[in-house]
């Protein structure tokens, strides 16, 4: 977590604003908070692993029932993150589709190729 992102998830968790915690929680408390919520990893930080790990066994299943053994890798199901250039919109699609879908979705082709 980022330097004062579990104080912002400690307020949502609490229902109170980040002035208030921080004015009426003693300090041991919330150092003890602090290295709770730094321990786990909470919401959705771990989507995008728990999202490709049925999307693999679900492959791997499909895969068992026509026959063919070539499992998938989990790194094939996992988004991956690419900047985008300003004004290339067709590449950016695709690249943002494989944001989405991961290794499953091939790089667009570079200008002039």
């Amino acid at each position: 977590m980022a330097d004062a992102d579990w104080l912002f998830e400690l307020a949502s968790i609490l229902g109170e604003r980040v002035g208030e915690l921080v004015e009426t929680m003693p300090a041991q408390e919330l150092l003890m908070w602090s290295r709770w919520l730094q321990s786990k990893p909470r919401g959705d930080k771990r989507g995008d692993w728990h999202a490709s790990m049925i999307a693999k066994a679900i492959h791997d299943i499909a895969l068992g029932f026509s026959g063919k053994q070539n499992p998938s890798r989990l790194e094939d199901y996992l988004p991956t993150w690419k900047l985008v250039e300003p004004g290339d919109d067709t590449r950016g699609m695709k690249l943002a589709a494989r944001s989405i879908f991961g290794n499953m979705v091939p790089l667009p082709k570079e200008a002039g190729q």
